[in-house]
């Protein structure tokens, strides 16, 4: 039935009852979807769920038919289609400033580490495993090392990591099919950019 009103007559009716309005989110719920799609993995990244973005989606739908001014030469299509992605993006923007970062890569205390069956609660309650502290620092340093070493060009990265390994630097040279003093200078060049960061 509302396929067969055009938007014009809707946004006349919208005026009288509450009824037209919600005959306009039906109208505009397949777009909403489809919008909120295309922004989905933008919106996980930083939190959002796709019920948010449909959400936000729905308030901006009913604020373009506030808004909409007919004498604009502008079709309410485009209007607020313009109207939704327009929000969307604030919105997504608005959950990438710093202090929303912090709240979004927060843990959860029911957050199970990886490789144990020990949530974050179980190290809070019980100090005789270790600090959820010293995991969060153990995985900053993870992170800054997994960094340092893709910033490495290859055949460093590679001597670098077979010297923690425990290989001698006689190993290494016939593995990678290098003198010994190529391999003692690429660990030399590494150590010294890691004492540099």
């Amino acid at each position: 039935m509302y396929k067969e009103i055009n938007d014009s007559e809707v946004l006349y009716m919208i005026n009288d009852s509450d009824d037209s309005l919600e005959l306009m989110l039906e109208r505009y719920k397949p777009i909403i979807n489809k919008i909120c799609y295309k922004y989905e993995k933008i919106g996980k990244k930083v939190g959002y769920e796709l019920e948010d973005l449909v959400q936000i989606s729905n308030i901006s739908l009913i604020n373009a038919i506030k808004y909409y001014k007919d004498n604009r030469n502008t079709l309410f299509y485009t209007f607020a289609i313009n109207c939704i992605e327009n929000n969307i993006r604030t919105s997504l923007r608005a959950q990438q400033t710093d202090k929303q970062m912090i709240l979004n890569k927060s843990l959860s205390i029911d957050q199970v580490i990886p490789g144990t069956d020990v949530t974050l609660l179980d190290l809070i309650e019980d100090k005789n495993i270790f600090d959820p502290i010293d995991y969060l620092i153990f995985e900053e340093k993870q992170e800054k090392y997994k960094n340092f070493i893709n910033n490495l060009p290859f055949e460093i990265a590679v001597v670098y990591e077979m010297k923690n390994e425990g290989f001698t630097t006689s190993e290494i040279a016939d593995l990678m099919k290098m003198d010994k003093m190529t391999i003692y200078n690429a660990f030399k060049y590494a150590r010294n950019k890691m004492c540099l960061e």
